[in-house]
């Protein structure tokens, strides 16, 4: 009885400190949209280079949806992984990207459509 209660009073102890555990799907609890990237697979994003900044890697892009984020379309600046990348782009271009895993919003991958 002793060990039994001993893992009763841990558990108890314990529950209040775990986060809530999501269901299937994203981490809001809700499966995928349709057209979303699957939890290891890089979303593919759809864009116009509204600006090519070589000296601070990065480039400005007027986007679509970004649902593995569950953000909407809009205009911002992006960072790149390699600053390679700003070289085959220019003002207009329509692109394709991939987010880099994670909060930082770094472009991995960039193709010209």
């Amino acid at each position: 009885m002793k060990p039994l209660l001993m893992t009763v009073l841990a558990t108890c102890l314990i529950l209040p400190y775990a986060g809530p555990v999501p269901a299937a799907g994203n981490e809001h609890g809700q499966g995928h949209a349709h057209g979303a990237a699957a939890p290891n697979e890089a979303e593919v994003v759809e864009g116009e280079i509204k600006r090519v900044n070589k000296s601070a890697g990065a480039l400005t892009i007027q986007h679509g949806p970004i649902r593995s984020m569950d953000m909407p379309g809009m205009t911002m600046e992006f960072k790149v992984r390699d600053k390679g990348m700003l070289e085959n782009v220019k003002r207009g271009d329509k692109v394709r990207f991939t987010l880099g895993a994670g909060d930082d919003m770094v472009i991995e991958s960039l193709s010209r459509q």
